[in-house]
Order: structure tokens, then C-alpha cells, then sequence
């Protein structure tokens, strides 16, 4: 991801949670709101763009927290500090990244 510019990933990301364009499925939220978790612990550039898209799209977020039950759980912990973030996320023994 560091390879790519900061405004096209944040574009994409608020892109993905949006329900522009007919987009009216949750999985695609739902993925983008995993990455977005990923970003938001890696700190620095990562934690940047998490920021940023959660300043973009604060309003398409609290949506999804209140009205998709899918992505509720994910969408609320993005909204919460960054600190309840890095505290709720683990990395499993297999060195996958876990919420």
C-alpha cells in the first residue's frame, strides 16, 4: 500500500463505503471497513489515511454502524478513538492481524 498515493487510497476507500453507483451491497463496505481497521493500527502513513477517510466519510460510517448489522461492529470501532482501536486489535500466533 506505502507505494501508493495517500489521496487514490483514501479516494478508493470512501469509494468502497459509499452506496453511490448502484452499490448496494454490504460485503464490499464491509472489506473496505477491514482495511481500514488494518491502516488505523499500522500507524504513521497508515494511521493517516484511516484518519482521513474517517473525517471524509464519518457520515457514511455512522450508517453503517447504526443500519447494517453486517459491518455494525466494524463501522463502530472505527468511529471510536484510536486508542479502543489499537487496544481491540491482536495478531493471532500465525501472525495474521486479528479484531
Amino acid at each position: 500500500f506505502r507505494s501508493l498515493p495517500a489521496s487514490g487510497v483514501c479516494r478508493a476507500l470512501c469509494a468502497q463505503l459509499s452506496w453511490a453507483e448502484g452499490a448496494a451491497q454490504w460485503q464490499p463496505k464491509l472489506r473496505a471497513l477491514c482495511a481500514l481497521e488494518r491502516l488505523a493500527v499500522q500507524g504513521g502513513w497508515g494511521e493517516d489515511i484511516a484518519r482521513r477517510v474517517t473525517d471524509r466519510a464519518s457520515g457514511l460510517l455512522a450508517h453503517l454502524a447504526q443500519e447494517v448489522p453486517q459491518c455494525r461492529e466494524r463501522a463502530s470501532r472505527i468511529l471510536r478513538p484510536r486508542a479502543t482501536l489499537q487496544a481491540s486489535a491482536a495478531c493471532g500466533p500465525d501472525g495474521m492481524f486479528y479484531l
